[in-house]
């Protein structure tokens, strides 16, 4: 009725909120690579292009990688994932655990959940039954909506003749990497053929390596990009450690277009994310998906 318009900006203005989330943890300047079709409708199923709006600036995921990272290789989520986490934590930033906070998905925190349930115990009746966050050596746990279970990673890289160069990630999801050149960045829009496993290259995806294939198509050497889903990852640190920027004029515009009969609607906002001192953050990687 009359109120439409209104509930129209509301919608978006919650949209917006879910999109700026996922560039906060997810932002990567390195250009992640999708499939046109899961970025654009009536893009194509098989060509790729670089998803631009997470190129925009780096989120807190990629920015937690930068100082201390715990390889879990695979390990389930359990008490010593959190354990291993804390003792790579410097000593100097534990000294007020109740500032401290583990950030994961909203199924890692889930199935961390589950396994608690599963004991008869006080503390396993209180995670069946109750949605307070769960405090894993005293440290509170967050999940986040928009922090993936397989979150999206991208590397560059130099293939090199026919040797295997290690990825960040172990056991990543089978079939789910795009492989193409780093030249994709000049014109990250334009649809390209990605290059294709066991013609192209070879990957491991147990080992988490990458080698290319002599008679494929992959030149020697080849500066390639490379997006992949990874196992679950974890990252811990004191919550005002995560700074978030937000320039102040948010503006909500509506304009009527009368010759094509519609109303317009616009957001536009300007904001940033930094970690303040990276020193302060631990990045667990690798935990295993069961």
């Amino acid at each position: 009725g009359e109120n439409v318009e209104d509930t129209i900006m509301r919608l978006m203005a919650t949209q917006l909120s879910n999109d700026l989330e996922e560039l906060y943890i997810q932002g990567d300047k390195l250009g992640p690579v999708r499939l046109e079709s899961d970025l654009l409708e009536g893009g194509s199923a098989t060509e790729v292009i670089v998803d631009t709006y997470l190129q925009l600036q780096n989120g807190w995921l990629r920015r937690a990688g930068a100082t201390h990272i715990v390889d879990h290789d695979g390990v389930n989520i359990s008490h010593q994932v959190f354990s291993d986490m804390i003792v790579e934590m410097p000593s100097k930033f534990k000294r007020n655990k109740r500032n401290l906070k583990f950030f994961c998905s909203d199924t890692t925190e889930q199935l961390f959940r589950n396994n608690l349930a599963s004991r008869a115990t006080g503390l396993g009746d209180s995670a069946a039954t109750s949605e307070i966050n769960l405090m894993p050596f005293g440290v509170e746990l967050v999940p986040l909506a928009l922090l993936p279970q397989t979150p999206l990673v991208t590397e560059h890289l130099t293939l090199s003749g026919t040797t295997p160069i290690g990825l960040k990630n172990k056991n990543i999801v089978l079939g789910s990497e795009f492989v193409v050149l780093q030249s994709v960045n000049q014109n990250p829009r334009t649809p390209v053929t990605q290059f294709v496993n066991g013609a192209d290259y070879t990957l491991n995806n147990a080992a988490g390596t990458i080698a290319r294939i002599g008679a494929g198509a992959l030149t020697d050497p080849s500066d390639i990009k490379i997006s992949y889903l990874a196992e679950s990852q974890i990252f811990l640190t004191e919550y005002r450690n995560l700074i978030l920027g937000i320039g102040r004029d948010i503006r909500m515009e509506r304009d009527r277009n009368i010759f094509a009969s519609t109303t317009e609607f616009a957001i536009t906002t300007r904001v940033a994310v930094e970690i303040e001192e990276t020193d302060a953050v631990v990045l667990g990687i690798n935990v295993g998906l069961a």
